[in-house]
């Protein structure tokens, strides 16, 4: 077992191996090595504001219709067929959650509702997601391609980003047809 060394002992022994690597080195890199080291001493003696790490919340561009259709509104159909939403199910079947937002695949599902904002212990594999999108493709009549896709199915606005490269996300909307609505 090595036994614990002081801390001036460590320092020493990487100066004096610091040293003797600069001596055995080419002269160019020894120049390059010691602007290297001043321009540390000088940046190391501020101090930088912690860095905080925050996840961006996924957000979608509101599309607007033009002004001379400005009067539709969605309706209801009934011919869709079913959407199999998978864990999403009882979420989507709860009167008091409005909003799901998934944020990609190994994320909590995100719920909105009357009781706020809450993370779920749900979460989706990338195989799980593109499986939701395709249903929500089959039903709709809409090929789901890479980018942004937006679709309505039933009382579903379907919100998402797809994408082959990393984990598509996307956010359901339920649609309350007493209140008025924009698109």
């Amino acid at each position: 077992m090595i036994p614990k060394s002081s801390t001036k002992f460590r320092k020493f022994f990487m100066l004096a191996f610091t040293r003797e690597l600069i001596k055995s080195g080419i002269p160019s890199e020894i120049d390059e090595l010691k602007k290297i080291l001043k321009i540390n001493k000088k940046t190391s003696t501020r101090k930088l504001p912690p860095r905080k790490f925050t996840k961006k919340r996924l957000t979608l561009p509101q599309t607007r219709l033009p002004a001379h259709l400005d009067y539709l509104k969605p309706s209801r159909r009934n011919d869709f067929p079913e959407v199999d939403f998978g864990k999403l199910n009882p979420l989507i079947q709860d009167p008091n959650i409005l909003d799901i937002e998934c944020a990609g695949s190994g994320e909590n599902i995100i719920v909105t509702g009357t009781m706020g904002k809450k993370p779920t212990n749900i979460f989706l594999t990338r195989e799980e997601i593109n499986e939701i999108i395709q249903d929500i493709s089959m039903a709709s009549k809409i090929p789901a391609e890479p980018g942004l896709y937006r679709v309505i199915v039933k009382n579903i606005i379907f919100s998402g980003v797809i994408s082959k490269i990393a984990s598509s996300r996307f956010i359901i909307q339920k649609i309350n047809y007493n209140l008025q609505f924009k698109i």
